[in-house]
């Protein structure tokens, strides 16, 4: 890969309260808005020191090269009410462990399983969008499809319809408080009694008795146990002193899986969906690849990596969209990032969004084009000018399962069914966790396919 480099790094812009505030109302706009001053912008109010930084060159500082130099930032403490010490907001020798129990979840022997449950999965959304009389939300159909998938492949756990719904509500809830709460001044208030308080605790409820009752269920079947990841899990032992999992870290670490293997995901293929409408040429692209190389039947595992198209397509919008649009750390020591000097415990925003945007790393960033991901100028960008899974040790280890089900999704939906913006409908990125599409209402027409050519004999 080539390494693009400034010749010479801008200096830093710094900005104080008035900066935070509109962070806290408007993330998307405020960040693009600061980034345009400087590659490493410092936003201080008070001792709080708050480092923006979207060079690819300081991407890479912190995520890898001294990785071992940051930790995740006490920004994500706030989560704890979600997730308690699951993997999002663990560190050090709790972390590890973490990743290794929940290896086995992201192993290539899963992946097969990924892509059928996907295409299950896809095919109930298909005919739910041909029953609706109107448009869907298409965002919280991907999340409901994703979060199926999670809980089947993951816990061998089906649930109907109403289920998933109440789940995703409870999830969506959940993080909806908890970005307010990550970007509270004051994080006490905002946990004071009130509607907004309330919703929360019940949301935690659901998801806790959920998780609770899919725990004591299994333990139930005894011996009769299926091989996944729950009961992986369960079976797991300290190999010092040989005790099991406390029923507090199964739920926190299984909140977590679910959370890591759905979230993001949905949100990358709503917003694939949705470029494709607005841009019919790419998606005839696709469909044209889909056609060929399926032609007529439903996607299998050996189909997935002969879509090079499909796959441009999706890694373009993850671009546009990263389903992670920031990540957060603090400087365990001071360090030395493009020049400058970060602090210890200072905190440090490591943003996708700016740096997928970026026109010094993408000719005309604002542009949808997949083939920057098709053949050789997938290799052609700074390693770190792309980075939707973030980078280093921490790579999100739900990658390849992420873009497997994706891609089945899109393989599936895709030759079958032309996705439309709904008229009148408002499209805006709602940042949480990860970067849902807001008010993404779409209409189902039926495609008629081309008729296969016939092989000459």
């Amino acid at each position: 890969m080539t390494t693009q480099t400034l010749t010479a790094p801008k200096t830093t812009a710094r900005f104080g309260l008035r900066t935070l505030l509109r962070l806290r109302k408007d993330p998307l706009a405020t960040v693009t808005s600061i980034a345009r001053a400087a590659d490493l912008v410092e936003l201080r109010v008070g001792a709080e020191r708050l480092f923006v930084i979207s060079h690819p060159d300081q991407v890479e500082r912190v995520l890898k090269t001294n990785a071992k130099g940051y930790a995740k930032s006490k920004f994500y403490d706030r989560l704890k009410p979600i997730f308690g010490n699951g993997m999002i907001v663990a560190e050090g020798a709790a972390w590890k462990r973490q990743r290794e129990t929940a290896r086995p979840a992201f192993g290539s022997h899963v992946l097969r399983a990924v892509a059928e449950a996907a295409v299950v999965q896809a095919r109930d959304f298909m005919e739910e969008l041909r029953a609706e009389k109107g448009a869907a939300d298409i965002g919280e159909a991907m999340m409901r499809l994703t979060l199926a998938v999670a809980l089947k492949v993951l816990f061998n756990t089906e649930v109907d319809r109403a289920t998933t719904q109440r789940l995703q509500g409870a999830i969506t809830t959940a993080l909806r408080t908890a970005e307010k709460r990550m970007w509270a001044l004051f994080p006490l208030f905002s946990r004071l009694p009130g509607p907004s308080t309330l919703r929360f605790r019940r949301a935690i409820r659901t998801l806790d008795d959920f998780v609770y009752g899919m725990i004591a269920d299994r333990r139930a079947m005894g011996e009769a146990m299926p091989r996944d990841l729950l009961t992986h899990m369960l079976h797991w032992r300290d190999s010092e002193t040989g005790k099991g999992l406390p029923d507090q870290i199964l739920r926190d670490e299984i909140l977590f899986m679910v959370l890591a293997a759905h979230e993001t995901t949905a949100a990358a293929l709503a917003w694939t969906f949705s470029l494709l409408a607005e841009h019919p040429q790419e998606r005839q692209r696709v469909q044209a690849e889909l056609d060929q190389v399926l032609e007529g039947r439903a996607p299998g595992w050996d189909d997935l990596s002969n879509l090079p198209v499909t796959r441009g397509a999706l890694l373009e919008s993850m671009r546009l969209y990263p389903p992670a649009w920031s990540l957060s750390r603090t400087a365990l020591a001071d360090d030395e990032v493009g020049g400058f000097t970060i602090p210890k415990g200072s905190s440090l925003m490591v943003c996708p969004w700016l740096t997928h945007r970026d026109d010094r790393f993408w000719d005309q960033p604002q542009a949808f084009r997949p083939d920057r991901f098709i053949g050789d100028a997938e290799d052609s960008h700074h390693a770190f000018a792309y980075f939707p899974f973030g980078g280093g040790p921490r790579l999100c280890i739900g990658n390849n399962f992420a873009l497997i089900e994706a891609m089945a999704v899109l393989a599936t939906v895709l030759p079958a069914l032309d996705l439309e913006v709904a008229p009148g409908a408002r499209i805006t990125p709602e940042p949480m966790i990860s970067l849902r599409p807001h008010g993404l209402m779409m209409t189902g027409r039926e495609r008629t396919r081309p008729e296969p050519q016939r092989r000459a004999a």
